[in-house]
């Protein structure tokens, strides 16, 4: 006697598998037609003169708050924040936050959230499981 068991079991997931790659893509995907609007900013890019000695890795990340550059840089040997003057000369204003494990020191800095409103800046330690502010 011949079993048609394994027959109808692929027959069954092969229209399972037909019918479920099926779905409606209106208003999934977009498409950007326009090449129209490009912006040089060549001209604008201007270079930051510094007075102090203040060294920036290749692993920094870049936030605002209200006219001040904040840096971030993870790699440090010392601090971990610099901060710069954007309004005016993009002029070094200080650097914070020492990198090590004693009270006030990060081990592993994480990201940095700025308030705006305000005026305050939070870092994530991975290494202590806290943020400060």
């Amino acid at each position: 006697m011949k079993s048609f068991f394994p027959i109808s079991v692929i027959a069954i997931f092969s229209l399972l598998l037909l019918f479920s790659c099926t779905r409606d893509n209106e208003g999934v995907e977009k498409h950007y037609d326009s090449r129209d609007n490009i912006v040089t900013v060549k001209e604008k890019i201007i270079e930051m003169d510094m007075d102090e000695d203040v060294l920036i890795g290749s692993f920094a990340s870049l936030s605002m708050i209200n006219d001040v550059l904040i840096i971030q840089d993870s790699k440090s040997f010392d601090l971990l924040v610099h901060l710069f003057d954007c309004k005016n000369s993009y002029k070094y204003i200080s650097s914070a936050i020492p990198k090590g494990q004693g009270p006030g020191e990060i081990t592993l800095i994480g990201s940095i959230g700025v308030n705006n409103k305000k005026n305050e800046i939070y870092v994530s330690d991975h290494g202590k499981m806290k943020i400060f502010q």
